[in-house]
């Protein structure tokens, strides 16, 4: 299990790329691991204006 938190922007121009107004988000990962490989992972990331957004991966394991 992982928590996370991620802070950024972009701009246009290097002087667009300031410390204020940079949008926020959090979010926790939970991944079910091999002794080799990740086998199953679930993200979920919430904020930055974004709204919550779910993610999930298989590993190699399942791929073949």
């Amino acid at each position: 299990v992982t928590l996370f938190a991620d802070a950024g922007k972009i701009g246009a121009r290097r002087g667009d790329l300031t410390l204020s107004g940079m949008k926020t988000d959090v979010g926790l990962s939970v991944s079910f691991m091999t002794i080799d490989a990740t086998a199953l992972r679930l993200d979920i990331g919430t904020g930055g204006g974004e709204g919550t957004r779910l993610f999930f991966s298989v590993g190699p394991i399942f791929q073949r």
